[in-house]
């Protein structure tokens, strides 16, 4: 049976990848920072560690035959100028990297903010040269990008996702994406949320974070994702403004907020034309997203707060 290390394992990617994982043929040895961890039939050995420390990498790979890894682990406080999170993002990714030599495939979530516009991101098979990041956040994915790319001679893929949404993301002020931050407020704060200041024109490609869990797995076995970097965003867009509607009219649903779009008129949702940022992965692949964006927030709420209706 082929191992899978899988790093980030109990944070709001990481989550649905382990349990995809679960879902086939692999060996899975799990590690991460948090001291309490999902337990699940077929969930493999989990490491609680820092990828900083290589006496956690020394006891994972001298006690386990890697054959396979996807690195979902980082920092992130939102987009701003942290110089912590650039120096862990990147030691954490070299230090993984030197235990890597002899593996199959090394997988990497990197992120649209090594975009300086992600809302105006080139194609994949623009010179990483060429981009400016905004954030340190965004410039930590680009030098483990780099690193990955022209520095060691391993088999990989990359994958940028656009707008995650999971139920497993933890809310922190300035730095949640709109479904966590927008719910949060509303439900668990009881907050009144001005809707006329999200953009009703501006694309918003919200991707369900279980349909990129089963992308990320699907790639470990096939040839065809080799030495390749892939935006991962949905086809079928959504505007911030219907994204925040639907989160409070499904909040009305569950009974947990009241006239929360009373006197509010919600226009008709854009007609956007094909977004050719994702259109690599469909045209090479044949894969998009399966969960539309207004499914994607209703999933979000489902797991998180509960049945709907």
């Amino acid at each position: 049976m082929q191992c899978v290390l899988l790093t980030g394992s109990e944070g709001s990617l990481g989550t649905f990848v382990a349990r995809c994982l679960c879902g086939n043929d692999f060996k899975i040895v799990r590690v991460g920072r948090r001291q309490e961890h999902n337990i699940y039939p077929g969930g493999g050995l989990y490491y609680k560690g820092d990828l900083q420390d290589k006496n956690v990498l020394d006891l994972i790979f001298n006690n386990h035959s890697i054959d396979y890894v996807i690195h979902c682990a980082a920092l992130w406080n939102g987009f701003n100028s942290d110089f912590s999170i650039i120096y862990n993002n990147v030691s954490i990714t070299l230090n993984l990297l030197n235990y890597c030599k002899s593996i199959k495939k090394f997988v990497y979530i990197s992120s649209s903010g090594v975009y300086e516009n992600f809302n105006e991101a080139p194609l994949e098979d623009a010179s990483l040269g060429l981009f400016r990041p905004a954030s340190a956040y965004g410039l930590s994915k680009l030098i483990s990008e780099e690193l990955i790319v022209a520095r060691y001679d391993i088999p990989f893929v990359i994958f940028r996702p656009f707008h995650i949404v999971s139920p497993e993301e933890k809310y922190c002020p300035g730095s949640s994406h709109i479904c966590t931050d927008v719910a949060h407020n509303v439900i668990e704060c009881s907050r009144k949320i001005k809707l006329d200041v999200f953009s009703k024109n501006k694309r918003l490609p919200l991707v369900w974070v279980g349909d990129i869990a089963e992308l990320i797995v699907s790639s470990l076995l096939d040839g065809r994702y080799h030495n390749n970097i892939f935006n991962v965003g949905n086809l079928n867009e959504i505007t911030p403004f219907h994204a925040v509607a639907e989160v409070i009219k499904i909040a009305e649903e569950m009974g947990y907020v009241s006239d929360g779009l009373k006197n509010i008129e919600i226009p008709d949702l854009p007609v956007f034309e094909d977004d050719l940022r994702f259109r690599t992965l469909e045209s090479l692949l044949g894969w998009r997203a399966v969960t539309t964006p207004q499914d994607c927030v209703r999933k979000f709420m489902s797991f998180k707060y509960g049945a709907i209706g």
